[in-house]
């Protein structure tokens, strides 16, 4: 739901400080932020599920590869780390 706007005549406007149109882009900016970085830490959770699957995949296949189960646990592991960096860094800047 959008906020409500607040109706400011022309000549109020202009007097606006530069302080205040400054801190106007510095809320932007900080939103813009925040919800980059919530996209980012959405889309490393997507592909953690999907890397968890690859990796269930990977160890009932036939032919058995050692190799392949590993590589798929090491992408599992380096994700959830992933996580674990963004939600510290939502927590730290946010």
């Amino acid at each position: 739901m959008a906020k409500a706007t607040t109706t400011q005549k022309y000549q109020d406007l202009l007097s606006q400080s530069q302080t205040e149109k400054d801190q106007q882009e510095l809320q932007f900016r900080v939103e813009e932020g925040k919800h980059q970085l919530s996209a980012d830490l959405l889309a490393t959770k997507r592909s953690l599920a999907s890397a968890n699957k690859n990796l269930l995949r990977v160890k009932g296949a036939y032919p058995f590869s050692s190799q392949n189960v590993v590589d798929a646990q090491i992408k599992v592991e380096e994700l959830q780390d992933a996580i674990k960096r963004l939600e510290a860094l939502q927590t730290e800047l946010f």
